[in-house]
């Protein structure tokens, strides 16, 4: 097992941006208070991208068990406003999961 601590870089700074584009799509518009959320999230993502050519080998070597684990650190820190997009994004994790688990069933017949 590989360590997976870049994917969950990677995995911090996407959820960080979008609950950012949430709290910017509120109020319909955007506006100063908006550009100064994501420059504050960009430049918090600055370890995460560095490691950004890294990600793709990482991807295709993960176990079922490391997809596991992204997919419960994910909805651990994920954090939106609406519950029932959050509720969506967890479901849509446990189906990407689950399409993980069932390919590699098949692979190993």
């Amino acid at each position: 097992m590989q360590d997976i601590q870049e994917l969950k870089l990677i995995l911090t700074f996407v959820i960080n941006l979008t609950e950012t584009m949430e709290k910017s799509l509120e109020d319909g518009k955007f506006g100063y208070n908006d550009l100064i959320r994501f420059l504050i999230c960009v430049k918090a993502a600055s370890p995460a991208l560095e490691h950004l050519k890294d990600i793709s080998p990482e991807i295709r070597d993960l176990d079922e068990f490391e997809v596991s684990e992204l997919v419960q650190y994910a909805k651990d820190i994920l954090n939106l406003q609406h519950q029932k997009v959050e509720q969506i994004v967890e479901i849509a994790l446990d189906i990407g999961n689950g399409i993980f688990k069932l390919k590699a069933a098949l692979k190993d017949k």
